[in-house]
């Protein structure tokens, strides 16, 4: 049991993102995951704003009526980055 925590603290050395995230932040998977949701939603939201596409026009569909940016802001990209 000793040598298979050894074994994974090892292999995230390599890694300097893993490394930060795990050692220096002491990021669980799911903080890391909702702060991934959080910061997905804040840009989108920013930037929508900012370029005049959150709210729906005339042949145009705005951020807020558009599923797949929110599929992967708030499904996708958290889980892959907890995991």
């Amino acid at each position: 049991m000793n040598s298979d925590i050894s074994h994974k603290r090892n292999l995230h050395q390599f890694d300097l993102v893993a490394y930060l995230v795990i050692e220096k932040f002491s990021l669980s998977p799911l903080t890391s995951g909702l702060l991934a949701a959080v910061t997905a939603t804040v840009v989108y939201l920013f930037t929508a704003f900012l370029s005049n596409t959150l709210w729906s026009k005339q042949g145009e569909m705005g951020l807020l009526r558009d599923w797949i940016p929110w599929l992967v802001g708030l499904f996708i990209n958290p889980v892959t980055l907890g995991y």
